[in-house]
């Protein structure tokens, strides 16, 4: 009785906005380490706050009225659970809803083609699991998604073993084409097709392949792994692409053959929105690719290439990679150029050339650096220094007139591994 009354007097107290954002508060729970977390961890735990959702709405009639009639509370489906995703589906009232499933077997694969039907509805897609879904599913991933935000596909762990051409490439009728509101598109293990339409109204873009090494070699990754894509078609697609904000390729870049020279600059793509550059690969391929893009003066490099060791000077590949950071800032004023590196083994042979500068001796000083101990560390900094100079502190020194703690103007990371062993 006494228990009873305490109820009563808290369901006279709780006012419904209060009730509501109570139950808001519940079923949207943030993952503790959402970065980390794999599919299988992430979705149960959206499982689980929607499950107190539903235990905690069945308290009392008014509760569960009050929850009933917010059909924001809905959208995470449970799937799995015919009954009440048929109820959930009600209850959101045409409101966009979440598709995030892992496909595992094939049994699942009819019943994810029930749930993708729900595609021009959805406000967020994320297709992870041991199926190809690009093949399993091309015909409900080719109808139009108007309401789709962010999209999510990945394939296999490392699909380069189970490689079977194009069924295993993102195909340019994504969406039928039609996803007016998507701005964030991630595709990992699959090649994406850069004629998609998709792609000119995208913020975030990020398509990653695994490190082959050292499972297989170079040349084997290489022709298997990129077909169907040249640097112009990336860029004729970058170029369309005026929001962009974060662009992150990883193992997905055209390569360069280990003999022939860079190919010169004849084209320049200029992302002044471009926040965000993100490559990772083989150091020819990414800094081939670099030379091409133009973008935000302010923008944040970061680079993670396999350098092979086969004799060329790594420093005019390095210079290539900052292309993107020079070609947006020779038209201003620098006070001066700062770099912060996290550099673990950067093989460059422009070290026994570096002039002692005490602009940058007084950079070596003050910078934050990782690695695995203070000579190599050194040796690291005064060569990604001598590619500084050499590009920026002649019109850096016009504008010094003394020597001063560094301003922080950029920031650009090299992580870049030397593995001769792979050559």
């Amino acid at each position: 009785m006494q228990l009873k009354r305490h109820h009563s007097s808290l369901n006279d107290i709780i006012p419904d906005d209060i009730l509501v954002s109570i139950f808001h508060a519940i079923v949207n729970r943030e993952f503790a380490d959402q970065a980390q977390a794999s599919d299988w961890e992430r979705q149960r735990h959206q499982f689980l706050c929607t499950m107190d959702l539903i235990q905690i709405t069945h308290v009392c009639r008014r509760w569960r009225y009050v929850s009933v009639n917010d059909p924001r509370l809905w959208s995470h489906i449970l799937w799995k659970r015919p009954k009440w995703s048929a109820e959930m589906l009600l209850r959101c009232k045409g409101l966009p809803i979440t598709i995030d499933q892992t496909i595992d077997n094939h049994p699942s694969i009819a019943d994810m083609r029930e749930i993708l039907s729900h595609l021009p509805r959805t406000r967020a897609l994320r297709l992870s699991g041991r199926q190809n879904v690009c093949r399993a599913f091309d015909k409900e991933l080719s109808q139009p998604a108007p309401m789709l935000q962010s999209a999510t596909l990945i394939g296999l762990e490392k699909a380069y073993y189970f490689w079977d051409d194009e069924s295993s490439i993102v195909p340019s009728n994504l969406f039928a084409g039609n996803a007016p509101y998507l701005r964030r598109l991630v595709i990992s293990r699959y090649t994406l097709s850069w004629k998609a339409p998709i792609i000119s109204g995208l913020r975030h873009l990020e398509v990653r392949m695994d490190n082959p090494y050292p499972y297989r070699t170079i040349s084997d990754y290489r022709d298997r792994m990129i077909p169907l894509t040249s640097t112009n078609d990336i860029l004729d697609a970058l170029e369309q692409a005026h929001e962009l904000q974060t662009l992150i390729l990883a193992f997905t870049l055209p390569y360069i053959p280990d003999n022939k020279p860079l190919r010169s600059i004849d084209r320049i793509i200029r992302m002044p929105r471009l926040s965000q550059l993100i490559l990772q690969g083989y150091m020819r391929d990414c800094a081939d690719f670099a030379g091409h893009l133009a973008i935000h003066p302010n923008a944040r490099l970061q680079y993670h290439c396999l350098y092979a060791g086969n004799g060329e000077d790594s420093s005019d590949l390095a210079l290539r990679l900052l292309q993107p950071c020079h070609a947006s800032i020779t038209s201003k004023p620098m006070d001066v150029f700062y770099a912060h590196h996290e550099l673990r083994f950067f093989d460059l042979k422009a070290v026994e050339r570096m002039s002692q500068s005490p602009t940058f001796d007084l950079m070596l000083d003050q910078g934050p650096l990782r690695g695995p101990d203070s000579e190599t560390r050194n040796a690291c900094l005064l060569a990604a220094l001598q590619i500084l100079r050499s590009q920026f502190v002649r019109r850096a020194e016009e504008h010094i007139p003394a020597i001063h703690v560094p301003r922080p103007l950029n920031s650009v990371i090299l992580s870049t591994y030397s593995t001769p062993a792979i050559a």
